[in-house]
């Protein structure tokens, strides 16, 4: 009998902490709706059961690199590192205050280890033909950076953000637009670096104003900015 309250002890706590073979880092329910953060063959995974629209969304494959960078609640997904030792991180988390999907966090470490920026981002970086997410020397020059972007259904959670990462300091942002990169173009003999970004133009109202606009931002290796080219 003690034999078998001890199997059952153990049995017990992993049945708990597993979904059939998923690997449970998070769950939120609300009623009879749960939200559930899983790692399953390699993939973090967002679970919706219960009566509000069940489903499943893949957030990005498991990293981990990161994982002992953030909480046992998050999941890491994306995980990079600079020549120079900055690290930028994506964890897939879910929010206290919501029970749609797991979203994703950003963070980026200096090369003594140290968190030195969080930004909150949305459940998708860019597309997957174009992830959308660049740490180091874009532009072919001394200086290196963290880019990521973020898209979805709708237009407000269209973002670009590039922050310049510095050989002494925090992080600094150089750029917080409503876009998309198209491209990254490398300095070279008589041409700029910088980034080529997407935009949409439409207003929400006027249907004339429908349509998208491109946009060149050059890097300034003295002045360390980002300049918008007319």
């Amino acid at each position: 009998m003690k034999q078998a309250v001890l199997i059952w002890a153990v049995i017990v706590p992993f049945i708990t902490g597993q979904l059939w073979g998923a690997k449970v880092v998070d769950r939120q329910c609300y009623q009879r709706d749960c939200l559930t953060l899983v790692i399953e063959n390699g993939k973090v995974l967002g679970q919706r059961s219960g009566g509000f629209s069940p489903g499943n969304l893949e957030l990005g494959k498991y990293d981990v690199r990161g994982a002992s960078l953030v909480s046992a609640k998050e999941a890491p997904v994306l995980y990079s590192k600079t020549r120079r030792g900055w690290v930028g991180l994506v964890a897939a988390y879910i929010p206290e205050e919501a029970l749609l999907w797991p979203q994703l966090r950003l963070y980026i470490f200096d090369p003594q280890g140290h968190r030195t920026t969080t930004q909150d981002l949305y459940i998708r970086i860019g597309s997957e033909a174009q992830p959308n997410f660049r740490i180091g020397a874009l532009f072919n020059t001394n200086s290196e950076f963290l880019q990521v972007s973020t898209d979805g259904e709708h237009s407000y959670v269209v973002r670009t953000l590039i922050w310049l990462l510095p050989d002494k300091g925090a992080p600094r942002l150089l750029l917080d637009e409503p876009s998309l990169v198209n491209r990254v173009q490398q300095s070279s003999a008589g041409r700029r670096g910088g980034i080529w970004t997407q935009r949409e133009t439409y207003d929400g109202v006027h249907a004339e104003t429908k349509g998208s606009k491109s946009e060149f931002w050059a890097w300034d290796e003295d002045q360390k900015a980002l300049q918008l080219v007319p």
